[in-house]
């Protein structure tokens, strides 16, 4: 089974409770571990935490923070994961992380990757609009290439229906 989890609303979570919004992605973060363990125990072979979409994300400054949050974690919860058999891997562009974020990512992944219980993926810089538009100019771009267009494949249809050929 693959379950999927957009991580949404931890610094609202804390801005009503009056606590700073990292304070929320902190508890965010503990909230995953429980999650993550919960996971592992009843068998969910595939878990994709959605955690950082740069369609909406907050304000620099506020992203520089859970990318430390995100690095500090991965360096802290690798043992465990390796304790319980959990392979991570990190979905997402990594073009626009630190250099120091990317090296804790492949780090984690490469001694995680002969995790065979759960796999737990997280989507970190990732866009649904640049997916969306990505998919839209690869189509574009294949229809552009096909030999043979749809209005052309109309006539041919149409030509062989004149004169009572089959397709």
């Amino acid at each position: 089974m693959h379950v999927a989890i957009i991580m949404d609303g931890n610094g609202r979570w804390a801005e009503r409770r009056g606590l700073a919004r990292s304070a929320g992605h902190r508890a965010g973060a503990r909230t995953v571990r429980r999650i993550v363990e919960s996971a592992a125990r009843t068998g969910i072979k595939v878990l994709t935490l959605y955690a950082f979409s740069s369609d909406t994300g907050p304000p620099g400054q506020e992203v520089a923070s859970l990318m430390r949050l995100l690095n500090g974690t991965l360096v802290a919860e690798t043992a465990r994961c390796l304790q319980n058999s959990v392979r991570l891997s990190v979905i997402g562009r990594r073009d626009r992380l630190s250099a120091d974020l990317v090296r804790t990512i492949e780090h984690t992944e490469r001694i995680t990757s002969t995790g065979s219980g759960l796999h737990l993926r997280l989507a970190i810089d990732y866009s649904a609009r640049a997916q969306s538009q990505r998919a839209a100019a690869l189509a574009g771009g294949a229809t552009a290439r096909c030999r043979t267009s749809s209005a052309s494949l109309r006539g041919r249809e149409l030509r062989r229906r004149r004169r009572g050929r089959p397709f």
